[in-house]
């Protein structure tokens, strides 16, 4: 180079390394006179790397879970937790970043608290933690009053409160019949009974349902009055 005044800019920075918005360490000048060495220092910030651990009520890892990704309202990135129950996002910069829950795969339900914000900075390399708990588990039991004996055959109507939601079952050899539905309030209404049975005085009961809880409801019923002549 001929002898003079220069200024060295960086212009791609390194893999797995961001420009740094500092000019003074992206940009120097420096004079040459021909003879001596010139020795410059560049900075370069690491790009960001954060980690999400997806966890079932076990603490076992959950794959298959959707989430977002989100910087400054908008949606950068979406990410789906692999065998591991993991995600891992290294090409972000330095900001505010929000991670949002989207689904789970069945027969968790989505976490009480789905998004989840943290600040990110040059260099920094994070993990987020979200657990889910599975559906509630609903039992309906059907039995003779008085002997607790199981009826089978029962049909009920499950309708979600507020909800469109309905579902009729029908109780098995033991009475009862088991099933997983989404957290909420429920109206379980006796539908038809077999015979010599009658359908219950009081043939309706509402319950409701949290993730993780398994609940069950019982309905009992007389026999027919029989008359013999």
């Amino acid at each position: 180079m001929p002898v003079g005044s220069y200024t060295a800019e960086e212009m791609t920075p390194p893999e797995g390394y961001t420009k740094s918005p500092d000019q003074h360490k992206v940009k120097q000048t420096f004079v040459w006179d021909g003879k001596s060495d010139v020795s410059l220092i560049f900075e370069n910030d690491a790009k960001v790397k954060v980690r999400l651990v997806k966890l079932d009520d076990s603490n076992n890892p959950l794959p298959g879970a959707v989430f977002n990704i989100v910087k400054d309202g908008q949606i950068v990135g979406t990410e789906e937790t692999k065998a591991d129950g993991s995600i891992t996002v290294t090409d972000v910069t330095e900001g505010m970043y929000a991670f949002v829950e989207v689904s789970v795969p069945a027969p968790y339900v989505v976490s009480d608290e789905p998004t989840q914000t943290i600040w990110l900075e040059a260099g920094d390399s994070k993990q987020l933690i979200f657990d889910n708990q599975k559906q509630p588990l609903l039992k309906i039991t059907k039995i003779e009053k008085g002997t607790n004996q199981p009826i089978l055959g029962t049909v009920f109507l499950l309708e979600a409160i507020d909800g469109d939601y309905r579902h009729e079952v029908t109780t098995e050899a033991s009475g009862s019949t088991e099933l997983r539905v989404a957290p909420g309030s429920y109206r379980i209404t006796e539908q038809s009974v077999p015979e010599p049975y009658c359908i219950s005085d009081e043939p309706t009961q509402t319950i409701s349902l949290n993730g993780g809880d398994e609940k069950e409801v019982i309905f009992q019923n007389l026999k027919k009055p029989q008359i013999i002549l």
